[in-house]
Order: structure tokens, then C-alpha cells, then sequence
């Protein structure tokens, strides 16, 4: 596959998937989902924001996550990568 196909390929990904659609969609369920004590949280502090983000990206994360073990193995090492 040439690097121009693959990014073609990637981008019609991200266009379908719209991470960014799913990330405010996500966000609106954890705050509305009463796991958060949101009214406690201190105004300027980023630790609920960092925590609301770290489990959107790991939910994220896990729904495209590769099926096939030699995909995944692929992908971990990739990960050491980035």
C-alpha cells in the first residue's frame, strides 16, 4: 500500500467515525451518568476534567480495538512507536 492510499483510507475512517462527535457525546453521558461528584470539584481544578478524558479515550480506545491477536500484537508495537 502506498503512504498516499493508507491516508486516504485513515482519514475516510475518521470522517465515519467522527471522534470528536463521539468524545462530546461520551462527555454529556459522564456527566449526566451521577458517577461524577461534579458540585465537589474545586473551580479551577483539572483532575475530574483529566479523569472525564482518560475514560472517553480508553472507551474509545477499546471500541477500535483489533479483534485478531497478530492485529493487536501489531498494533502494541506501534504503540511503543508514538
Amino acid at each position: 500500500m502506498k503512504k498516499k492510499r493508507l491516508k486516504a483510507i485513515f482519514d475516510e475512517i475518521v470522517a465515519d467515525y467522527q471522534p470528536l462527535a463521539e468524545m462530546e457525546r461520551l462527555y454529556s453521558k459522564a456527566v449526566n451518568s451521577g458517577a461524577l461528584d461534579i458540585e465537589n470539584e474545586a473551580e479551577e481544578d483539572y483532575r475530574l476534567p483529566k479523569i472525564i478524558l482518560y475514560a472517553i479515550l480508553v472507551k474509545m480506545a477499546a471500541d477500535c480495538k483489533p479483534l485478531h491477536p497478530a492485529n493487536l500484537r501489531e498494533a502494541e508495537t506501534l504503540l511503543l512507536f508514538l
